[in-house]
């Protein structure tokens, strides 16, 4: 299964690093999340959903059946 902010990630199409510096976090900790290793805290959420252009529902909880080969 892969999370939904690990998805919306791989559709932004930028590098994590800039993707977490726009965030003001780690690239090691946006890996976290998008692993699902980690909660993300809410302040964090509301960031990303600023970051990434999307909804809440768009970064919480786990993607249905996706064709990961589509971003190779």
């Amino acid at each position: 299964m892969i999370t939904k902010i690990r998805l919306r990630l791989l559709e932004d199409g930028r590098p994590q690093y800039i993707i977490a510096a726009e965030v003001g976090v780690s690239p090691a900790r946006i890996s976290e999340y998008a692993l699902g290793k980690r909660a993300i805290p809410t302040h964090h959420i509301y960031t990303l959903v600023r970051v990434l252009g999307c909804n809440v529902d768009d970064l919480l909880g786990y993607a249905d059946e996706v064709d990961l080969d589509a971003f190779v």
